[in-house]
């Protein structure tokens, strides 16, 4: 039976949340960001048999922003662009190859490490969201970045029952 459930949103600045599940929606119980290292040596703490670990992955990420589409589009096409579409396209790239690495590290880890854990899609759930929305809307009271908001978030509409039956279900996987 799941009793943590452990949101992750990958980068240099890692999102950690931790939600306890006594409840059926659960509770949020801190929020914040960290470091890799940071972020692995937190996971280390809790029990393993109990903790369900999501992690937001950019690899599987199939939708993209006007604006990435208009310079991918003109990059394809061989198109002329400025200076500055060229600079944001680059600066586009690295950023999501970075990301995408991060992801693997943590797909590593949490493999390795013998985890219960979920790869999400990147979607349209809310991310980038203002403190005072965050704290109307999920009532936690911490200090909280947009990272720590964004791990949040990809918890908080989770439920046991579905933390049970991914974990089942991911039990069944490893044979």
């Amino acid at each position: 039976m799941i009793k943590t459930i452990v949101g992750i949103d990958p980068g240099v600045n890692t999102g950690f949340a931790v939600k306890d599940m006594d409840a059926f929606t659960g509770t949020l119980i801190s929020a914040e960001s960290l470091k890799i290292h940071e972020a692995f040596a937190r996971l280390a703490t809790f029990d393993k048999a109990t903790t369900l670990v999501v992690v937001e992955d950019a690899r599987l990420r199939d939708w993209y922003g006007a604006s990435e589409q208009t310079l991918y589009r003109k990059y394809i096409g061989n198109m002329p662009m400025t200076q500055t579409e060229r600079h944001a396209y680059k600066g586009l790239l690295l950023g999501a190859g970075s990301v995408k690495r991060d992801c693997t590290i943590w797909e590593d880890f949490l493999q390795d490490g013998g985890y219960l854990y979920h790869l999400s899609r990147p979607g349209a759930k809310k991310t980038k969201m203002k403190a005072d929305f965050f704290k109307r809307v999920t009532g936690y009271k911490g200090r909280t970045n947009e990272h720590a908001r964004d791990a949040a978030f990809l918890i908080m509409s989770l439920s046991k029952v579905w933390a049970n039956e991914t974990a089942r279900a991911l039990l069944r996987e490893q044979g």
